[in-house]
């Protein structure tokens, strides 16, 4: 439908050129020649089908603005007629230091005659980096009367953002002081210092160039951040320029008796009105400090101490003003704009000023483009009509023009719209694209929504490019905002999505003395958005975090806390996957009252707090006897995380295979062996579960660390580990235990300290086959078997499948490639995976070799899970005690473990465990029943 433009599309093809021009208006008082509305060739209103008689004359009058302005006269040339009128009159004052306008006219005039010699001239850009003065004032007039166009560079910017601006812009002049210097990057422009060159510069003409360009020309190029992370730099003319401070000065309307207080940084192009529209009236501008601007209460000060009757500032800042206590100035113009004005803030302004007025506008149409003089506040703040030849136009993606009522993309024209982003002809292009009804003109395509009332005014609805979508829904996050900010206890609200998967979080600033909860919050909201627009948590701060333009800083919104919920629909509840998880994730439930959490659940989404925090601690101290810091709430914020960083600092601190699980008591020592995963987490609730007589060591994987290759024979582990167990206990007898692999490893761990003369009268197994158990099956036997498994009514196509696995996983075994097999872990992400590797190939190499060279000579406790881990050992282990009768001269005790063999330590079987442990101990040991 539409057509786009040449990127470098400028002056001579805009909506302007529709419209008479005038010539400087000598001697009169800016406005005083507006001529009628110029008839346009066609607009959009034309083309909207089935529009009604009324909604046709709304359209219409929306966008008949046309009025005559200076066009030929750029701003500087209209602030020096303004000192060629009222010389003697204050125009700028900083800090108690003013200059008035013969003194701001002549240094200006030296600045520039400085600059031309150095080659400034008409489109040529200088960057501009100084102190909030009067001096910069004068700086900046300057480089405009030597015909350049600026580039503000704001000192409190990072000095890499700076060294970006002018390396985009090209510009060959940087105007500084000495102090700021150092925050320029060496060599490319040529730097004028104010301080160093002062002299010099002073001992120039005072009178003004013979031409300085023409409307034309580039007035200022100011970066914006764009959606790529690259800022955008957006080139404005002096006719747009003009054009908005004319009709500014008009509507809200400047007079020269107004003091306008200057608290914005030459980066944010508000700016423009706070400087130079009261100088092209002949009014007072008070340039206020950063420092001041930024503090409630010195601001307050400020506006006092100047008269000011006129402050133009963001929501955020009028807040902030507002919060220190601020009583008002009856005559004030209150001026908001730079996000949508909250309507409790409009009813606070418009009770203690004389006026107030939303402004909105992007930076690509020059400052502001529609203004709106508040009245009674009913709902959300419209942002009105449009100014001076500006037109507006709300529209559907096929860019026709929407009816009234309904919601569309704004889109903006007329001669406020910038020439282009300085070398982005691409995003040129596709920003400022041509009026469907007239190609020969341009329209900016804004990526805000909006929608023309039927009473004739603009409501702005929020960002495109801030539409989210949670839960399956699209949601604009404007509305949401209205919704949350017509509470009548919220001072200021913003909507924000943050999370995987996502969750709509409000940022809310109560009103002073006010307390709104949460859940009142959400209910006001309710009443106003569907309900899958409500937001679940809702964060108080006292202020919203601000930008150096004044905006919110998104960015900076601190993580959100909220009440505990049952897990949302679609949303998956990652489930425990190993003990420490599983124990921690009991915990949370028991701190949150939610028995619905995962492991992978945040700990602050959740609701959480330093209160909760030091529960947890506390909990994980008594329940496990894990001591940890409450810095690590803060560091590992969910379970998964929390049970990788409690399992590290159990068996941290020791070189050494061996960990200290429970030192005390006075029966023979326990000493657990690490399954297939290496690490003896685990086995420590088990040793508290056992009592504190009985002291419990754990064995780590060798190897499991990371520091070094883990042998591939049993005799080698059990070797270390018999090296570890005497070195903390010389004397015996010893008991031992295996999980898993483990327990094989236990075996050989027993007949090494046997053959070096250590008794050794207790080995406990959990559930694991005896090393070569079960034997080879005949073929015959075997087939059945297979034939059996396979007919099954139910898991016949599973065995079959896993049987096929099972025989592919063999090949690769017998190919040398166990490595391939590594099972991978989620649960074991933040662990060293090279190393887990490295030891469950080993073990599982180990395993596959490994022949016993004898027998033991104690007891074998055998703990043998219910739930088989393959269908073929349930046929195939015959025998109960799973073939570790023919490794003992002893005995072997039978316990029967509910669940598989992954849940052997699970909290249901957990106490049972130790009591059957325990006994075994006792009867193994004569003397530990004794003492028991």
């Amino acid at each position: 439908m539409s057509q786009l433009l040449p990127s470098d599309l400028s002056t001579g093809s805009r909506g302007t050129d529709t419209l008479d021009r005038a010539g400087p208006l000598a001697g009169a008082t800016v406005g005083e020649t507006d001529r009628p509305a110029v008839s346009e060739p066609g607009t959009l209103v034309d083309r909207l089908p089935n529009a009604t008689a009324a909604s046709r004359d709304i359209l219409a009058a929306l966008n008949d603005t046309a009025a005559d302005y200076p066009r030929d006269h750029l701003a500087h040339e209209l602030i020096a007629e303004q000192a060629a009128r009222a010389p003697e009159r204050v125009a700028v004052e900083s800090g108690g230091v003013g200059l008035t306008y013969a003194e701001l006219d002549a240094r200006a005039n030296q600045v520039a005659h400085y600059l031309r010699e150095r080659g400034v001239g008409p489109d040529v850009l200088v960057g501009v980096c100084l102190d909030r003065t009067a001096e910069m004032v004068a700086a900046l007039l300057g480089v405009w009367k030597a015909g350049g166009a600026y580039v503000p560079l704001d000192p409190d910017f990072p000095a890499e953002r700076l060294k970006l601006y002018l390396e985009d812009s090209a510009a060959p002049v940087v105007v500084t002081q000495s102090h700021l210097a150092h925050l320029l990057p060496a060599g490319g422009a040529r730097v004028v210092d104010l301080d160093a060159e002062r002299d010099a510069i002073g001992r120039g003409p005072t009178g003004p160039l013979p031409h300085s360009g023409t409307p034309a020309n580039l007035a200022y190029v100011i970066y914006t951040s764009g959606s790529t992370g690259r800022p955008n730099g957006v080139a404005v003319e002096h006719r747009a320029l003009v054009n908005f401070l004319v009709s500014m000065q008009r509507e809200p309307g400047l007079s020269r008796d107004d003091v306008v207080a200057a608290v914005t940084t030459i980066s944010f192009d508000i700016h423009h009105l706070e400087l130079w529209l009261p100088l092209i009236a002949g009014a007072r501008v008070a340039v206020l400090r950063w420092a001041d601007a930024a503090d409630g209460v010195r601001l307050a000060e400020e506006l006092d101490r100047t008269g000011a009757t006129v402050l133009q500032a963001t929501p955020t800042r009028w807040r902030l003003l507002l919060a220190a206590g601020w009583a008002g100035r009856p005559g004030l113009k209150a001026f908001c704009g730079g996000e949508p004005m909250p309507p409790e803030l409009a009813g606070r302004l418009l009770e203690r000023a004389g006026e107030v007025w939303n402004l909105y506008g992007p930076t690509e149409t020059t400052v502001w483009s529609t203004v709106h003089r508040v009245g009674r506040v009913a709902g959300a703040v419209p942002i009105g009509h449009p100014i001076a030849n500006t037109q507006v136009y709300v529209l559907d993606p096929r860019l026709e023009q929407v009816p009234v009522g309904e919601v569309g993309e704004l889109y903006i024209g007329g001669d406020g719209l910038a020439r282009h982003y300085l070398n982005r002809p691409e995003l040129t292009a596709g920003r400022f694209v041509a009026d469907p009804a007239d190609p020969g003109r341009r329209i900016y395509k804004t990526g805000d929504l909006a929608r023309l009332r039927p009473d004739g005014v603009l409501e702005c609805l929020g960002r495109i490019d801030h539409q989210v979508k949670v839960r399956g829904y699209r949601i604009e996050l404007g509305e949401v905002e209205s919704a949350l900010a017509a509470h009548p206890l919220v001072a200021a609200a913003v909507a924000h999505v943050t999370g995987d998967p996502a969750e709509l979080v409000a940022y809310v600033v109560p009103r002073p003395g006010a307390a709104p909860t949460p859940e009142a919050v959400r209910q006001h909201a309710r009443e106003r958005i569907p309900a899958y627009m409500v937001p679940g948590p809702v964060v108080f701060l006292d202020a919203l975090p601000m930008t150096p333009n004044g905006k919110v800083d998104r960015k900076a919104l601190p993580a959100p806390t909220r009440a505990p919920v049952p897990a949302a629909p679609g949303r998956a509840r990652v489930a425990p996957r190993t003990d420490a998880e599983r124990d921690l994730l009991a915990i949370w439930a028991d701190v949150f009252g939610n028995p619905n959490l995962g492991v992978t659940d945040d700990f602050f989404d959740l609701g959480g707090t330093s209160l909760k925090a030091a529960e947890v601690v506390a909990l994980v101290s008594g329940r496990l006897g894990h001591t940890i810091p409450l810095g690590a709430m803060y560091e590992a914020t969910t379970v998964e995380k929390l049970a990788v960083l409690v399992q590290n600092r159990l068996e941290m601190g020791t070189p050494s295979v061996l960990v200290p699980l429970q030192t005390g008591g006075h029966k023979p020592p326990l000493f657990m062996i690490a399954g297939v995963g290496g690490h003896v987490f685990t086995f420590h609730k088990f040793a508290r579960a056992l009592g504190a007589d009985y002291p419990v060591y754990g064995l780590k994987a060798v190897g499991v660390d990371g520091g070094r290759r883990p042998p591939e024979s049993f005799e080698e582990i059990a070797a270390e580990y018999v090296r570890e167990i005497t070195a903390a206990r010389p004397q015996g007898p010893y008991l031992l235990s295996g999980y898993s692999i483990g327990a094989l490893v236990a075996v050989e761990v027993a007949l090494q300290l046997q053959a070096l003369g250590h008794e050794v009268p207790l080995v406990v197994v959990f559930d694991m086959n005896a090393p070569g158990y079960p034997p080879p099956l005949p073929l015959r036997r075997r087939l059945a078997v297979h034939a059996r498994n396979l007919f099954r009514r139910e898991g016949g196509v599973r065995y079959a499948v896993r049987r096929v696995r099972n025989l592919g996983n063999r090949v690769i075994r017998l190919a040398g490639l166990e490595r391939l097999l590594f099972p991978t872990h989620p649960a074991l992400d933040a662990l060293p995976q090279d190393a887990l590797r490295d030891v469950w190939v080993a073990l599982q190499t180990a395993a596959r070799r490994y022949r016993p060279g004898g027998k033991m000579h104690g007891t074998v406790s055998l703990f043998r899970a219910e739930v088989p881990i393959d269908l073929w050992n349930a046929v195939v282990n015959v025998d109960p005690h799973l073939g570790w009768q023919g490794l003992t001269t002893g005995r072997v005790e039978l316990h029967s473990v509910a669940m598989g063999h992954l849940e052997v330590f699970h909290p249901d079987n957990i106490d049972r465990l130790a009591r059957q442990m325990a006994g075994s101990i006792d009867r193994a040991s004569p003397a530990a029943a004794a003492e028991r």
